[in-house]
């Protein structure tokens, strides 16, 4: 069993939903039905978040094994990590594709800069969906997180206790600018379910 699970885990196959027209491609099918459920979730909470959610042209999983995920707010894709889904309630994931759409919307206004200020506006948004819909254990999660500065990364992973350091975070976006040059290119095996 734990070599079938290995040999699935290292598949080049993916799959692939369309949940209000967003296309959603990860290697797990639970993936999917998780960032489905978020989005639904959304949709029955708060209308006007999820329209600019729909502005989304793209949900792609890496195969990866980090918590760390990037947008790239010019062409509508939000790119997460397995763990990140997996340890996620689902009012959590749709909080954070809440946060990264925000970022969408910054950009669509004409806002380049996503330190501080962007950060902060995103956070704001997500924090009070997720104080609607989540735990106190994760808003107070999420606040902790964003006392960090999550969005500054250091020299070094030991710099700080959370968050990411320079070399790891430059890497994670070349590598999903890689993976989405992939299936741009139609290189990944999809499967529709």
């Amino acid at each position: 069993m734990q070599e079938e699970r290995k040999n699935h885990n290292t598949s080049n196959r993916f799959y692939k939903i369309e949940p209000f027209g967003i296309p959603t491609i990860s290697k797990s099918k639970g993936h999917l039905r998780k960032i489905k459920k978020s989005l639904v979730l959304i949709q029955n909470t708060d209308i006007l978040l999820f329209r600019k959610v729909l502005r989304l042209r793209l949900i792609l999983v890496f195969p990866g094994d980090s918590y760390y995920g990037v947008v790239f707010p010019g062409q509508r894709i939000y790119i997460d990590q397995p763990k990140a889904i997996r340890d996620s309630s689902i009012p959590f994931l749709a909080s954070s594709i809440i946060h990264e759409a925000w970022h969408i919307d910054q950009h669509e206004r004409g806002m380049r800069d996503f330190s501080g200020k962007a950060e902060r506006g995103a956070y704001l948004v997500q924090r009070r969906f997720l104080t609607k819909t989540g735990s106190k254990r994760e808003v107070k999660w999420l606040d902790r997180e964003y006392g960090l500065k999550w969005w500054q990364p250091e020299d070094t992973a030991e710099k700080k206790q959370s968050g990411y350091d320079n070399v790891s975070t430059n890497k994670s976006v070349s590598e999903f600018r890689k993976f989405f040059k992939q299936y741009k290119q139609g290189k990944l095996k999809i499967e529709e379910i």
